[in-house]
């Protein structure tokens, strides 16, 4: 998934925002133009978010099988991830980042292919995805 950070104006809430490009139909030249405040850390926005998410960080631990580790390993869940082979096949996958909305959503198309070891209680929002009646 691609995303745009970009500053947006919306009343009292304008800030720097985040957008997935697969919801950008057209882009219209404003003419307009910002200077990035010299404390903006696009790094450390980053890793307050997990998509177009932001919230506060958290320790986050996946563990893939055998079967999804394969595919999991060639993909970049966040900026920070660490990669932990295991013996067994599976892939442990470990950062620190906010979304967790998006996380459930994510992690609700790998199925049964990975095992959430944190945060604790995590599964829960994935589970009510399901009772949802998403495929």
């Amino acid at each position: 998934r691609h995303y745009l950070v970009a500053w947006a104006e919306y009343g009292k809430q304008s800030g720097v925002r985040s957008f997935s490009l697969s919801d950008i139909e057209r882009v219209t030249p404003a003419g307009d133009i910002f200077a990035r405040k010299p404390d903006f850390s696009l790094e450390q926005y980053a890793r307050r978010s997990f998509g177009v998410f932001q919230e506060e960080p958290f320790e986050v631990v996946w563990q893939f099988d055998p079967e999804a580790a394969r595919h999991a390993r060639d993909y970049v869940f966040h900026p920070t991830q660490v990669l932990e082979p295991q013996k067994n096949g599976s892939l442990i996958v470990r950062f620190t980042a906010g979304g967790a909305l998006e996380m459930a959503w994510h992690l609700y198309m790998w199925g049964d292919h990975v095992r959430v070891l944190k945060p604790k209680g995590f599964t829960r929002r994935i589970n009510g995805l399901r009772k949802l009646g998403l495929p």
